[in-house]
């Protein structure tokens, strides 16, 4: 499900989450430092923030939580989250704690918490026991910690981008456009570019709490609009943006078009040779999943999972439709411009444009998601997805991830077609995922699943 327990439900499977300062304030940042702190018996604790207004403030509650618990704190400042995962595991840390909202509006704010290897503590494997720490009076240390302030890790991050991305300085010669958003990958992106010696033109660089360029989310409505229209006016080959905190990308080709995230995936995992295992989620078109063979490996959706599975598989890479790319590198975490330098080293070693690379896998006639609002309580999803079961009981029936109905196997060339239907583990909606080798059958069965939803929450 999508929230749990405790004030407000802002936690949730994958982190915590909600609006400042109502939901979010600076006594609940003490307690959730202190019992971060007491859950994870760490010596030393990694702290970092994104470049929200509300975040400096939040900051200083978490460090002085973790130091009263006992333990000491190790204060990074602003970061892009990939690069607080990076320092956690770089440092030897006993985890950390990374003040952000993600790709949320900027009225919101929260909290992500990594153990000493890195790996995102999620609701199910650890952030209910922290909810459970903060319903009682914080736990005092028997020595108070101290705030350790560390000087940035900037240089060391953008040194292990470069080492393990595999380009070499002046090795791309082509233009692309690349869009901050305003965010936390501002900090480091100019200086990244720079020393490779990469020719870009920079979009909405300066770090602003308030996003005021065009928001956090680069796929929001239509937030991409300067990013296309510039990789268009400009001939470059093409164009990425980011989200607020930089766990997530999103590209463009040379034409200005949007490239579906798993497509990325699949050009990733084939710049590493098409030979490791690779992790999907649930709603990849079967064309990707086609290419993957023998070495994909499904996830269930969401961070924690993904992260998760990766780890257990030891997968090179692993992605999701949402645009996050997470790399054993990077100890199966996200890192989003990561995956950018590797996207361009391999434009670089193809020779070929990114519309060219994507085109074997689009195949068939993908529906990415439709988002459909609900109240998303649990007796409402669990009847909702009865009622798709009782209709489309003669489809083949997935309860993986949410619901997956499928009418491919064994079908008809032009008459095969699935959906999966779940609910949002970041958001109050339902999303829908359809797919058909038929454009017009796609259109119809997308209509009609959707209108069974919402027939569904109208008459409960």
């Amino acid at each position: 499900m999508f929230y749990h327990g405790l004030m407000n439900n802002i936690f949730r499977d994958y982190d915590i989450r909600g609006i400042y300062p109502g939901e979010i304030s600076e006594d609940l940042a003490f307690k959730i430092g202190n019992a971060i702190a007491v859950y994870l018996k760490a010596d030393r604790v990694i702290v970092g923030e994104d470049i929200r207004e509300s975040s400096p403030s939040l900051s200083r509650a978490v460090l002085d939580g973790i130091i009263s618990a006992g333990s000491d704190a190790i204060y990074i400042g602003q970061c892009t989250t990939p690069m607080f995962y990076f320092a956690t595991t770089h440092l030897k840390a006993g985890g950390g704690i990374m003040i952000t909202a993600s790709h949320n509006p900027k009225n919101y704010n929260g909290f992500k918490i990594v153990n000493s290897s890195g790996e995102p503590i999620g609701y199910h494997d650890g952030l209910k026991d922290i909810e459970s720490l903060i319903k009682h009076d914080p736990i005092a240390g028997p020595n108070k910690g101290k705030i350790i302030e560390r000087s940035s890790i900037v240089e060391e991050y953008i040194n292990f981008l470069i080492d393990k991305s595999g380009l070499a300085i002046g090795e791309f010669q082509k233009n692309i456009v690349v869009d901050a958003g305003n965010g936390s990958v501002a900090l480091i992106l100019k200086s990244l570019l720079d020393r490779l010696e990469i020719k870009y033109k920079p979009l909405f660089f300066e770090i602003d709490g308030q996003f005021s360029g065009r928001g956090p989310d680069p796929v929001k409505g239509d937030a991409m609009r300067v990013l296309k229209e510039e990789v268009r006016r400009t001939s470059a080959a093409f164009g990425f943006a980011f989200d607020g905190d930089a766990d997530r990308i999103s590209f463009v080709d040379e034409f200005g078009s949007t490239i579906d995230p798993q497509y990325i995936l699949a050009i990733l995992w084939q710049s590493e040779g098409a030979s490791c295992p690779v992790i999907y989620e649930s709603r990849f078109s079967k064309a990707v999943i086609e290419f993957f063979g023998s070495y994909g490996i499904q996830s269930k959706v969401g961070h924690t999972n993904i992260s998760k599975t990766a780890r257990e598989n030891s997968a090179q890479i692993a992605g999701e439709t949402s645009g996050h790319f997470f790399f054993k590198d990077m100890n199966s975490n996200e890192s989003a411009i990561l995956a950018a330098l590797k996207i361009i080293k391999y434009a670089q070693q193809s020779r070929l444009s990114l519309s060219e690379m994507v085109k074997p896998f689009q195949k068939y006639y993908y529906f990415g998601e439709t988002t459909i609002s609900s109240s998303l309580k649990a007796d409402n999803i669990g009847l909702i997805l009865a009622k798709l079961k009782e209709k489309y009981g003669d489809g083949e029936i997935n309860e993986f991830d949410g619901l997956t109905v499928e009418y491919w196997t064994n079908r008809p060339a032009g008459d095969r077609w699935w959906f999966n239907v779940r609910p949002s583990n970041t958001e109050p909606v339902i999303r829908l995922v359809v797919e058909s080798d038929n454009e017009l059958l796609l259109e119809n069965k997308k209509k009609e699943v959707e209108e069974e939803i919402k027939n569904t929450e109208t008459n409960r």
